[in-house]
């Protein structure tokens, strides 16, 4: 009986950890012959355990500023697609307002929206901007405006020329909390 090969979870975890990773950095990395891990990234492609995308690297002086957005999310029937998942649906929305391009996204690149668990936001959005004013104007004006946000909190981070890719300062957080709609009953607690 053929030994089963511990390649295909050996990449995996490698993709996991640095998922712009190159093919030949994958065979240099874990010792394998070129094809045999050409052979495994297709057999995990067709099996949809790994799926191809495009990398697009944006230019440093565009990546002056890294963004987090912390999101707390709060669950609207009216506003909500998807009942039961709220929260992805918001990701999605704010995901495809990022990448619209208007007058509240000029300036901005999109990284990534991501749910969190355990944490004391719900979301979390992180973008790159070369003014801090873009991102501002962007919460200021979508999410905050948005029904399924219930607050906001901004920190972002500036990198300096020595250290490369690392934090250096974190420059600013800002926090937004919606008051609580006077009209609308809370409800009472037995």
């Amino acid at each position: 009986m053929p030994k089963r090969s511990d390649l295909p979870n050996q990449i995996i975890s490698l993709l996991k950890r640095r998922p712009d990773t190159k093919r030949n950095e994958i065979h240099e990395n874990l010792g394998a012959t070129y094809q045999s891990v050409q052979k495994h990234l297709k057999r995990l492609e067709d099996e949809g355990i790994l799926r191809s995308v495009m990398l697009v690297r944006v230019p440093d002086e565009i990546r002056r500023y890294k963004f987090w957005v912390f999101i707390d999310s709060e669950f609207s029937p009216q506003t909500s697609e998807r009942n039961d998942d709220f929260q992805a649906q918001l990701c999605d929305e704010i995901a495809r307002e990022l990448v619209a391009q208007n007058d509240f996204t000029h300036g901005l690149i999109y990284d990534d929206c991501q749910i969190l668990l355990g944490a004391d936001a719900d979301i979390v959005l992180t973008m790159y901007a070369e003014k801090p004013e873009d991102v501002t104007r962007f919460v200021t004006r979508v999410l905050r405006s948005h029904p399924l946000v219930k607050s906001t909190s901004t920190g972002w981070s500036v990198s300096s020329l020595e250290e490369e890719e690392e934090i250096a300062a974190l420059v600013r957080t800002a926090q937004f909390r919606r008051l609580p709609d006077p009209t609308v009953a809370e409800p009472a607690i037995p």
